[in-house]
């Protein structure tokens, strides 16, 4: 994730052109992101605002995740490895 964090600075180029909020995703590489949200304490939240996607990358009990919403700038944070995210598979 870190390279495709680094090598897009629009990330309207990687989300759908449909279910996001601002309905401004142009899906230019095939990428489709969708929001999905995130599940966390029993509850769904940002469903159709934000995507996170786990990264294969740990420390201890945290992970890290690329967060994508429809109006902030991406970013790689790290989160509780409880939380319920995406995952999706690059292929290097």
């Amino acid at each position: 994730l870190g390279t495709l964090y680094l090598y897009h600075t629009d990330y309207r180029y990687l989300r759908s052109t449909e279910e996001w909020r601002s309905k401004d995703g142009l899906n230019f590489w095939g990428f489709d992101l969708l929001p999905a949200g995130g599940y966390k304490n029993g509850d769904f939240f940002d469903k159709t605002s934000s995507a996170y996607l786990w990264s294969s990358d740990a420390n201890g009990s945290e992970a890290y995740a690329l967060f994508v919403n429809y109006y902030d700038t991406p970013a790689i944070k790290s989160f509780d490895k409880k939380a319920g995210y995406s995952v999706r598979c690059i292929e290097e």
